[in-house]
């Protein structure tokens, strides 16, 4: 994002990463004021007041504390702060969620650690999935902070972890129906941006 964004004058970029793969892909762009190594399940290195914008790319559906770290980040931003969540939504979001925390008592991946649980994450290369989410929830949960949503916008209508979700996403014609789609339709899409205001 920053790097898209870094020829805008007077916007001073600040990353917050838990891998430190993340962190040097992000500092090799050169467009990032600062960045820090942080785990939000259990910091958050800003000062309240500090932000015009925050962006949460897929955050958190990871994170148990989300309420918590949303009602935060709601302290951090300036009186007219805006925040964009992106997530992905589900129509069976507690279902998957059940599944989910089976699946980790049967199998727990050294890669991966979920942050609802006491682990070294600096010994995880990846996170594991702690909260689905519904259309509903997801905005429930932004709201439930203080935040009055702006815009809904819908993506995609199957998430590209699919391999040939990923290979449609090449062809125009695809990304066209599925912004069409999505953008009509947010309830529908795999993914969803809120932006909301303080």
């Amino acid at each position: 994002m920053a790097l898209f964004c870094k020829d805008i004058p007077g916007i001073a970029w600040f990353g917050v990463e838990l891998w430190p793969s993340e962190l040097k892909q992000a500092y090799r762009t050169c467009a990032y004021s600062g960045l820090v190594q942080a785990n939000l399940a259990s910091q958050l290195p800003l000062r309240h007041g500090l932000a015009d914008v925050i962006i949460l790319n897929e955050i958190l559906m990871y994170l148990d504390n989300s309420t918590e770290l949303l009602a935060e980040f709601y302290k951090i931003l300036g009186p007219s702060g805006i925040i964009f969540v992106y997530n992905p939504i589900y129509s069976t979001p507690n279902v998957l969620s059940t599944l989910k925390r089976i699946g980790r008592r049967i199998h727990r991946s050294s890669e991966a650690i979920a942050f609802d649980c006491k682990s070294d994450w600096r010994q995880a290369s990846r996170a594991s999935r702690i909260t689905f989410y519904s259309f509903d929830s997801l905005i429930s949960e932004v709201r439930y902070a203080g935040f009055e949503i702006v815009h809904v916008a819908g993506f995609r209508m199957f998430r590209n972890r699919i391999r040939a979700m990923r290979k449609l996403e090449d062809y125009d014609w695809y990304r066209k129906i599925t912004k069409q789609l999505a953008g009509n339709h947010p309830r529908w899409a795999s993914d969803i941006l809120i932006i909301a205001k303080k």
